[in-house]
């Protein structure tokens, strides 16, 4: 099922304005998932709203065990109300650059934003610099157009804001966005900043437990949030647009009812319910089409079922239950543990048309072919499986070689090579241990060179350690320049109470999160330590 926002245009919107997307890519902080990405810009099609009410604009969400949510809030009647009132503001007042309609936080959950409208007698092209602390504005510029809707990103909070705006005809103006509340307890604390201009590049990422969805700059600050329960994992379409978990109940307490595609304004262009609800990850598909993780409503596993959506209608065009593949080889994998599997990222390889999945609980990442619908191969210890999968297993080389386990963030990169991040945590059947039994466990980012021609993976690349164990989430990505993106997001620190016999990442008593960007060197060029 989905829901859609309907497209509003002005004709006069200047419909040359386009996409500028830096980078984007999923983190997970505050007990964070999964993507990091870069601060975008995006195109004149964005829905233009009136300021609504702000939603908890001191972030207590950050220190808040349940996540912040608007009660008894239409999202999408308010949205649809909130853009007409400006269209019909914009044209019956004809806001001039000297005289412009500035709307701070415009559609009411994103309130590191704004939204900038003028007119101008001539088609002029307009530049927005967005005055940075650290001698790190944010350019941008915007073809030209009579009528101008600016998209205005990367405010800071609890501050004057100083944003310029040029036309291409010479005239300037310099205008104060000012955003009242800010809790410093959000920012990161900054261990490593070797940037010296970012140039609008954020850290972006999700919360697990639904808190928020978050974007950091490399001097720790927080310059983008949406303050409501949008969150789990983040997929960055090739729209602009983001793609998270809405905020409806799932069926189990792992998953929420769908996912919604919004832009960094807040604007809410789609949501696509599942009858299995949604967990951990999606991907999207060149052709646009949506790889989504769910669950079988009919089995008597979960965590296990994968769909992938036509992006127009929201309707399953096919299917994947890993449940089915790995049980027609051998059943008893499948039938000893409801969450025998607990698939938590997915990525699709266009070179061989396969599906990678990571099964946290088997401690494997696993190939299965989009067509085929049949196993590829298997990168994991063959001890949790059984000799009926005997030729689908990879088999380590080198003398460095290790697999992983509880890992996730499955990914490839621009040559091919694997990148997973490796928890160090025995998943196999979420048997319970004790939390001393986890004092010396490591976690990796790491890199593999699989040779399917000869079953074989080769690991060439590891980053982290015992400093770094991470229980649980956490990912591994890269920019678009191949930097290595490093997020050790469920760190178990020196204040963990290891006396439980149960350890969960739940019953943990402390945790924190780390991000560490690497140049192509491999040096660290920013590290940042969150909440």
């Amino acid at each position: 099922m989905v829901r859609h926002m309907k497209n509003k245009k002005n004709k006069r919107t200047n419909k040359d304005n386009k996409t500028v997307m830096i980078t984007i890519i999923s983190l997970l902080v505050v007990v964070i998932i999964a993507t990091i990405c870069y601060f975008l810009f995006i195109n004149d099609k964005t829905r233009i709203v009136n300021k609504g009410e702000t939603v908890d604009p001191e972030f207590t969400w950050l220190t808040e065990t349940d996540a912040t949510q608007i009660e008894n809030f239409d999202m999408y009647n308010s949205q649809s109300i909130m853009y007409n009132e400006i269209l019909k503001t914009y044209k019956s007042d004809k806001p001039t650059l000297d005289n412009p309609m500035v709307i701070q936080n415009p559609f009411a959950i994103s309130p590191l934003t704004a939204l900038v409208l003028f007119k101008t007698d001539s088609s002029v092209s307009v530049k927005v610099t967005v005055k940075g602390k650290h001698n790190d504005d944010i350019v941008r510029t915007f073809e030209a157009s009579k009528d101008h809707y600016l998209p205005i990103y990367g405010l800071y909070g609890g501050y004057d804001n100083t944003v310029v705006l040029e036309t291409s005809d010479g005239k300037s103006k310099t205008i104060t966005i000012t955003v009242d509340s800010y809790n410093t307890e959000g920012n990161a604390e900054v261990v490593t900043n070797n940037v010296s201009n970012s140039n609008g590049e954020f850290y972006f990422g999700t919360s697990s437990l639904g808190a928020s969805t978050i974007a950091y700059d490399n001097y720790g600050e927080v310059r983008w949030y949406l303050n409501i329960g949008y969150s789990k994992g983040m997929t960055m379409l090739q729209n602009g647009n983001i793609l998270l978990s809405d905020a409806s109940n799932g069926p189990d307490s792992t998953s929420t009812g769908g996912v919604v595609e919004l832009d960094l304004l807040g604007y809410v262009h789609n949501e696509y319910l599942l009858e299995g609800g949604y967990h951990h990850d999606a991907y999207e598909l060149p052709n646009g089409n949506l790889i989504v993780l769910t669950s079988d409503k009919d089995s008597d596993t979960f965590s296990d079922y994968v769909v992938e959506l036509d992006r127009t209608t929201g309707q399953v065009v096919k299917d994947w239950k890993l449940k089915d593949i790995v049980g027609s080889i051998d059943s008893s994998i499948t039938n000893n543990y409801p969450t025998w599997g607990w698939i938590n990222s997915v990525y699709y390889d266009q070179t061989t048309n396969s599906l990678i999945f990571s099964l946290r609980n088997m401690n494997s990442v696993v190939s299965v072919g989009y067509d085929s619908g049949k196993i590829n191969w298997i990168l994991g210890d063959k001890s949790n499986w059984s000799n009926a999968f005997s030729q689908y297993f990879l088999t380590g080389i080198g003398s460095n070689f290790s697999y992983t386990s509880g890992q996730h963030s499955v990914s490839l990169t621009s040559d091919g090579y694997l990148s997973v991040f490796d928890n160090g945590y025995n998943a196999h059947n979420e048997e319970a241990v004790s939390c001393a039994s986890l004092k010396n466990n490591e976690s990796y980012a790491k890199v593999y060179k699989i040779d399917t021609a000869n079953m074989t993976a080769e690991l060439t690349y590891k980053y982290g350690g015992k400093d770094y164990f991470s229980y649980a989430l956490s990912s591994f990505n890269y920019t678009d320049a191949g930097n290595k993106l490093i997020n050790f997001g469920w760190h178990m620190t020196s204040d963990t109470d290891y006396s439980s016999s149960e350890c969960t990442q739940f019953s943990a008593s402390s945790y924190d999160a780390y991000l560490f960007e690497l140049d192509a060197n491999n040096n660290v060029s920013v590290e940042l330590h969150m909440p």
